[in-house]
């Protein structure tokens, strides 16, 4: 939430009127060292830690998807295989980290 309200104000009032009604996920004291381990084995750049949370909280709360646009870090086929097996070795099964066009062309 905190980081779709900011930027352009205008903007940032569009991002939050779409994601009205979608419920947050809570707060997990396991999310924090997951994250922490993405950034520390270099599979997530220190300068991006935001996104080793949005993988944590979704690996933590056994979401199916994760859909991102961020193809330079959320969406790399290399740091993905590196993220996947830290999940692994934690007992926890990543999400599938998806845009949303790929999203659309799943077989269901």
């Amino acid at each position: 939430m905190e980081e779709i309200q900011r930027g352009d104000s205008g903007a940032a009032q569009l991002r939050m009127e779409i994601v009205e009604g979608i419920p947050v996920l809570p707060h997990s004291d396991q999310v924090k060292p997951l994250a922490r381990g993405f950034v520390s084995a270099g599979a997530v750049p220190p300068n991006v830690a935001l996104d080793a949370y949005h993988i944590a909280f979704a690996a933590i709360h056994q979401m199916d998807y994760l859909l991102t646009w961020n193809q330079k870090h959320l969406d790399n086929f290399d740091l993905r295989l590196r993220i996947e097996d830290i999940i692994r070795s934690q007992g926890w099964t990543p999400a599938k980290v998806v845009t949303p066009e790929r999203l659309l062309e799943e077989p269901t």
